[in-house]
């Protein structure tokens, strides 16, 4: 009997069984930090959160041509109230396919979490249309990414992204980019590449978003505009009341609308 499995077998402990089996006691798991060569798409879906319920205003001269006088003079009524900080929070989660390395160690990454939030400046009223504003290259996305690997971990990455519309065959959405230029930035894996999103809003977004305001032919529209409630139409009797927006505060990223494109984020060291 060797002195090892001598001992070992009075001590039964992990570092024994590795010294019995021959192996290196070097801890199983490893942690690659995405770098050169690393390159990882993932499909995403998410929720999209917003701290104000975003409204349009009533705006008299949208009506002018509305064939329900009425209608036509109703006057500007604001629903949407004075400019404050609107912050947009959302939280992605999807399946991913392709691989990290920095070098020496190489992961397959199969998920990835992404939790993001921004904040705007507060100078414009709150209205459905200042959503589109994120469209403007202005406002800037703050991520962090966590992936999940076989064999080991990745390091997160930190991401401060541009936001620009993205409008094309498949639907319309917000992509999302951080790649070093214009003020954007990737820190942690995949630091000095990239990270794309191209996120995909639902049909209802889009509804809600390039809607037309309420008429007296059709009184009800989308929760981002005022409704009309008509009595008696059509008749000397006839009285109109204006009723408030519902609001719109949460949207989804997924599938595209016209032909089901998935929303994707994709890393390239």
């Amino acid at each position: 009997m060797s002195w090892r499995f001598g001992f070992c077998s009075r001590v039964l402990t992990i570092s024994c069984l590795a010294v019995i089996a021959g192996a290196s006691t070097t801890p199983a798991g490893i942690v690659v930090t995405a770098g050169p060569g690393s390159n990882v798409t993932c499909t995403i879906t998410s929720t999209v959160k917003l701290s104000v319920k975003l409204k349009n205003n009533w705006v008299k001269a949208d009506h002018a041509t509305d064939p329900d006088v009425n209608v036509e003079n109703i006057l500007d009524t604001d629903f949407a109230g004075p400019p404050v900080p609107v912050t947009t929070k959302a939280t992605a989660k999807g399946t991913c396919t392709g691989s990290v390395t920095d070098g020496t160690n190489t992961l397959t990454v199969t998920k990835v979490k992404i939790t993001a939030t921004t904040t705007s400046a507060g100078t414009d009223p709150p209205t459905c249309a200042s959503l589109l504003t994120l469209a403007s290259g202005s406002t800037f996305f703050d991520a962090t990414v966590a992936f999940s690997a076989q064999g080991g971990k990745v390091s997160s990455s930190t991401l401060h992204a541009s936001v620009g519309a993205l409008i094309d065959s498949h639907g319309f959405g917000f992509q999302l980019i951080a790649d070093g230029n214009g003020g954007t930035s990737v820190t942690g894996s995949f630091a000095g590449g990239s990270a794309v999103t191209n996120a995909y809003v639902d049909a209802g977004t889009l509804a809600a978003l390039t809607g037309s305001p309420a008429s007296s032919t059709v009184p009800k529209t989308t929760v981002c505009e005022a409704s009309l409630k008509i009595k008696k139409p059509n008749t000397p009797d006839e009285s109109v009341k204006l009723v408030k927006p519902k609001g719109f505060n949460k949207f989804k990223i997924g599938p595209s609308t016209n032909d089901s494109t998935p929303s994707t984020v994709a890393f390239a060291g």
